[in-house]
């Protein structure tokens, strides 16, 4: 949210309106809230599908400009960086820039055959991505992109074409704050299903009559968002928001560690692992805890306290969290997860079936019929 309004303050300073007052910024972002807060309550279906035309047009319309501005004289001007830890500064881009491809796994309870539908979605995303990437690559490597790089960051200090500047705030910008619209609607459905379990206050498990949208916990991170956005919109870059980037990506890095710790425990307690899911779960862990491990040694050695505290932070808040829902509400630690259920229907085609088996639980098995004659 916070490039994303960067880049509409951006494009109206071209258009003649300066708008870099706080006053005025906090107004953009607050605006900027609300357009998203109203797609988002509006339905997930609305909301998916702006995502998806938005995020189509915006990379259609990048892919475009480095198409059409070609190599055509301009030479990147990067800015030094310290190249000593350079593969783990790649480390840290590349799980960022992938970060939340597994959203839609937040959106199977209203999905028509989340098994199937959400399974692909999560399935092709990499890939798509991953596609995505290696064009960029060739661009930058062949030259094509080095417009684009000038123009991002330097304007029209390097020679580019105002209207070059223009569009590009306008395809990146109309990316970020799709991309912002997607994580405040993820992260609604994660408040939400806390609130359908009691792990927060049931507030958040309330919805909106005409659309079914969570409506609290939308209003809840969309305005949290905002507020950090407007902060450091106000505020500006600075050695903190270094700091502050560097923090999000090893929160971000932590996360997906610990869920993938958890998914092979959770795989094993529930007997339906495969030997592939287990090296997979285990390789993703491995990997992610060396990074983490190498990001603490190299951050400690420079003195930056804040990426150990954030770790330490993540740790603590879930367990203190854990520890006071055991003592005020045990309940609500075992009814986790037990609102969603899926069925036949969900299964991607010839993967299975549903069944209940020997001590009353749904298992997945290879068709009813073999599960009869066993």
């Amino acid at each position: 949210l916070y490039h994303g309004g960067q880049a509409v303050i951006t494009t109206l300073g071209f258009l003649g309106l300066e708008m870099r007052g706080p006053a005025d910024r906090v107004l953009i972002y607050a605006g900027i809230g609300l357009v998203i807060l109203g797609c988002l309550v509006r339905g997930v279906r609305f909301a998916a599908l702006a995502i998806l035309a938005i995020e189509t047009c915006s990379l259609l319309f990048i892919i475009g400009l480095m198409v059409v501005t070609g190599a055509g004289g301009q030479h990147a001007v990067v800015p030094p960086e310290d190249s000593s830890h350079g593969l783990l500064t790649m480390a840290l881009v590349a799980v960022f820039a992938l970060a939340g491809f597994e959203s839609a796994t937040f959106f199977g309870p209203e999905a028509k055959r989340p098994l199937a539908t959400v399974t692909r979605t999560v399935l092709l995303t990499p890939m798509i991505c991953g596609a995505l990437f290696i064009f960029a690559g060739w661009a930058a490597w062949s030259g094509r992109a080095d417009t684009l790089v000038n123009a991002y960051l330097h304007g029209t200090s390097t020679g580019v074409a105002p209207a070059v500047v223009i569009a590009l705030n306008l395809g990146l910008g109309t990316s970020w704050l799709a991309s912002a619209m997607a994580s405040s609607n993820a992260a609604s459905r994660l408040v939400y299903s806390m609130g359908v379990e009691s792990v927060v206050p049931r507030l958040f498990a309330r919805v909106q009559r005409g659309y079914r949208t969570p409506y609290p916990a939308l209003a809840l991170i969309v305005c949290t968002v905002c507020v950090g956005a407007a902060t450091f919109g106000i505020v500006g870059k600075s050695t903190a928001f270094g700091h502050v980037q560097l923090a999000a990506r090893t929160a971000v890095i932590a996360a997906y560690v610990l869920v993938a710790v958890a998914s092979v425990r959770f795989l094993l307690r529930i007997q339906e692992h495969t030997a592939l899911t287990l090296c997979a779960g285990v390789a993703g862990s491995a990997a992610g805890g060396t990074v983490l491990t190498y990001l603490l040694f190299t951050t400690a050695s420079h003195g930056l306290v804040m990426v150990p505290a954030v770790m330490l932070t993540l740790l603590l808040s879930g367990s203190a969290w854990h520890l006071f829902l055991q003592w005020h509400h045990p309940a609500s630690l075992e009814s986790i997860g037990v609102f969603d259920s899926a069925e036949t229907e969900d299964v991607l085609p010839g993967a299975g079936v549903f069944v209940t088996d020997a001590t009353g639980n749904l298992a997945l098995t290879a068709s009813a019929r073999t599960h009869e004659m066993r």
